[in-house]
């Protein structure tokens, strides 16, 4: 179906630096790629939005997101933490993937 396989144009080669992410405040960076793929939301390729989560240490960070999306995948670069959710409490680690399923409207924390 064409929600399956959507017409687009190509999804560039783009390189997200280390820098994004390296220092400075808390915060979600998209790697937004929307206007070099045409569409009218922030994403990456049209079914998916990466982004680097910088969480400064002893802060929190809300990573909800504003429109639908099935699932959140997280890989840990360095560092350690914890995510609260309804579904219950995920640690982690330097090294860890982990998957936070939609679960409605209230956003996660990481």
């Amino acid at each position: 179906t064409s929600n399956a396989n959507p017409p687009m144009p190509e999804v560039p080669f783009w390189v997200f630096g280390p820098s994004l992410h390296q220092s400075g405040p808390s915060r979600v960076v998209p790697f937004d790629l929307s206007a070099e793929i045409q569409l009218d939301y922030q994403a990456t390729n049209p079914n998916l939005l990466a982004s680097f989560v910088r969480i400064v240490e002893g802060e929190q960070l809300d990573t909800g997101v504003g429109m639908a999306a099935t699932s959140q995948a997280f890989y840990v670069i360095r560092g350690s933490g914890v995510s609260q959710t309804r579904a219950g409490t995920v640690e982690w680690g330097e090294g860890d993937m982990f998957v936070l399923p939609y679960l409605g409207d209230e956003d996660a924390a990481v």
